[in-house]
């Protein structure tokens, strides 16, 4: 069944070694989840580090992936959430 034009939120949780998405309903119903990971630097022993171009790719793929799969469910995303460490 498709939900035509019903609205959905993409929820996003960047985190140390990957970026986590899920596309919701104001149901609560899950309609989809997307995954992304990135690699850890350490340069020195005892430090990790993140590339903020790591997050910001993962970030767009997470998103469009859930935005294309809201379009193919016939859902209308109406907001984008984040939250990081």
């Amino acid at each position: 069944m498709r939900a035509s034009g019903e609205a959905a939120v993409i929820g996003v949780d960047l985190g140390t070694s990957s970026t986590k998405a899920v596309l919701m309903t104001a149901d609560g119903r899950s309609h989809g989840e997307a995954r992304a990971e990135y690699r850890m630097h350490s340069p020195h022993s005892g430090w990790n580090e993140n590339d903020p171009d790591d997050w910001r790719a993962a970030f767009v793929e997470v998103v469009s992936r859930l935005g294309r799969e809201a379009a193919g469910l016939g859902l209308s995303v109406a907001g984008i959430g984040l939250v990081a460490q």
